[in-house]
């Protein structure tokens, strides 16, 4: 049986759905774990999947070639990922999880301001704006940084004090 095949009839998609919540509330609720599923939750709004979805098609649209733009939004974005998830790995026990989220999330935001502003005044002066579309690849890169190393890795090793 494929796991799309629990979802094509109304009886398995029910059984899964009852199934899901008897486990989920199986152990004690508490704050720690409930904190922790929204912060999940939260994660995938902060659009992560979708840059690294489209980040050919942003770095198309920044001026730069199919070629140039494939490359660096697969190789070097995965390259970024690897290589800044190892400081975090350091960090979380020495600073904790808080401060680790905390600069990832201001991070974020300011990559999301800095690439909005960016595109608000370089729209369709790509071409004569080089360098504003190569500080838009980077703050891509950055935001990349701030949200994979401190928030991805603290969010898919829960606390140690409790259980899923």
């Amino acid at each position: 049986m494929s796991i799309g095949s629990l979802f094509k009839s109304k009886p398995l998609f029910k059984r899964v759905v009852i199934a899901s919540v008897t486990m989920f509330f199986q152990v004690r609720p508490s704050f720690p774990r409930f904190a922790w599923i929204l912060a999940n939750f939260a994660k995938q709004w902060s659009g992560i999947n979708a840059v690294l979805y489209y980040a050919p098609t942003i770095f198309n649209q920044l001026g730069l070639t199919a070629t140039t733009s494939a490359l660096l939004a697969t190789g070097v974005v995965g390259i970024v990922m690897f290589v800044f998830t190892i400081p975090a790995v350091l960090w979380i026990d020495r600073i904790g999880r808080k401060p680790v989220l905390t600069i990832g999330a201001i991070g974020m935001a300011t990559c999301h301001i800095i690439i909005a502003i960016l595109v608000a005044k370089n729209k369709d002066q790509w071409d004569s704006q080089r360098g504003a579309g190569w500080a838009a690849v980077v703050m891509v890169w950055l935001f990349v940084i701030h949200c994979e190393s401190p928030s991805g890795l603290l969010l898919r090793r829960p606390p140690a004090n409790f259980r899923l």
